[in-house]
């Protein structure tokens, strides 16, 4: 019984799959789609291949890096049926993708957006496209942060910010469903099941976003703009960093503040998917999760994270490494000269940030430290082909352990609590 985590290649993008159950045929959530429909279809791959089908399906927010992928990939399929020219594998890919109900499409915006806080039209006109045929797109899902609790005092009360996805086999079939705003008893079902804990957006990023997002397009699309008074983090090391203070700028575009990030639990494991949310906004929601679930604690401890955009140093901070606890971070991204993803002061600050003495490992699907000149003249020792290693001096004396880790198919698993993966 365990977790299996896909980092699909997607260039500079996310695509993630997680597959959950504790029997050969798995329940399958895709973490949207990568830049090219490749990266898509590599995942759509490993479910058809497994005999298994998507049962939920989020995109944590617009940028081009995160969704573009699902549209080229619906594109190229209906230009293929309108041919009639479907191949093999595109058919099971119209039998899976297109075969999902509305429900199970988790979103931070389309038609409830429009609904609920303000005329959206090019926005629902987009999700559209996004969705393809045949999914009746006015409900796809939208879930927020701060939405209230009903009932908070009683004994049954319902969660309208996580989502659970449930799962039992009838005739040698797995069957799942959706359980919005479960209440306690749905959280303690003995059926299996697993839980999306929403910690961003929030109400309020989310209208911002959605009056802003169309004034600005360049906010939405992957761009390049250079800011010229930014720090060139690449060209020092990351012992420097741990060493000296950095002047990192929060990052502020609305789209990566308005991305959807949430804690993932299933049978004791529990995994943050960060999207490109903001550091503070995950905080405050992960504590009014403790808050709310009456948990004694000052943090949250994870089996593991992955890093908000892509490792950038623009969306962590001290509060939030140490607010979310854990030894293991997963990197999506072949890495960007242009936006310093990841950032080497990221892993400084993870360094500075450990509460417990284990070493740290940060797993990649690309080897973005060897493939760039100005990684190579860090302080990342080769150690084979897969894997780098940095020994870090801290400043009270003690030493810290960083393992950058290739993963060789792209794959971490948790099983029994422990963690494996090939190199």
């Amino acid at each position: 019984m365990g977790m299996e985590v896909y980092l699909t290649q997607a260039s500079l993008g996310d695509c993630i799959l997680i597959r959950c159950g504790e029997l050969e045929k798995k329940v399958n959530i895709m973490i949207d789609s990568g830049l090219a429909s490749l990266n898509l279809e590599r995942s759509m791959n490993i479910i058809n291949d497994h005999g298994e089908k998507i049962d939920m399906c989020v995109f944590t927010h617009d940028d081009n890096d995160h969704i573009q992928g699902a549209k080229n990939l619906i594109n190229q399929i209906i230009k293929a049926k309108e041919r009639r020219e479907l191949t093999d594998n595109q058919k099971k890919i119209v039998k899976n993708l297109f075969g999902i109900s509305s429900e199970r499409m988790i979103f931070n915006f389309g038609n409830n957006v429009k609904n609920e806080l303000l005329a959206a039209d090019d926005m629902n006109e987009m999700i559209k496209v996004l969705l393809g045929q045949g999914i009746d797109y006015t409900n796809v899902g939208l879930i927020l942060a701060n939405e209230e609790i009903k009932n908070l005092n009683e004994v049954n009360k319902s969660w309208p910010n996580i989502i659970q996805l449930r799962w039992e086999f009838v005739n040698d079939e797995l069957r799942s469903e959706i359980i919005r705003n479960p209440t306690d008893d749905d959280l303690e079902t003995k059926k299996e099941h697993l839980e999306l804990i929403i910690l961003s957006p929030d109400k309020e990023v989310l209208r911002k976003y959605v009056e802003n997002a169309w004034n600005d397009i360049q906010d939405i699309k992957l761009s390049a703009k250079k800011d010229e008074k930014s720090i060139d983090e690449w060209e020092e090391s990351i012992q420097y960093w741990t060493n000296h203070e950095n002047k990192i700028k929060e990052d502020t575009k609305l789209a990566n503040v308005a991305s959807i990030a949430f804690l993932i639990k299933y049978n004791g494991i529990c995994g943050l998917l960060a999207g490109d949310a903001n550091p503070d906004i995950m905080v405050k929601y992960g504590k009014k999760y403790l808050e709310q679930s009456r948990i004694d604690s000052e943090h949250i401890n994870l089996d593991f994270m992955k890093l908000p955009h892509h490792g950038s140093s623009h969306n962590i901070n001290k509060k939030f490494l140490e607010f979310f606890r854990t030894s293991t971070y997963l990197i999506s991204t072949m890495g960007s000269k242009n936006y310093k993803h990841p950032g080497k002061i990221t892993f400084a600050e993870i360094a500075k940030s450990k509460q417990y003495d284990k070493d740290i490992h940060i797993l990649t699907n690309y080897l973005w430290w060897r493939n760039f000149e100005e990684w190579k003249r860090g302080d990342i020792v080769d150690i084979d082909e897969n894997r780098g290693k940095c020994s870090l001096e801290m400043t009270n004396g003690t030493k810290q352990e960083i393992n950058f880790i290739k993963l060789k198919v792209n794959k971490m698993e948790i099983m029994g609590g422990k963690l494996a993966f090939s190199m």
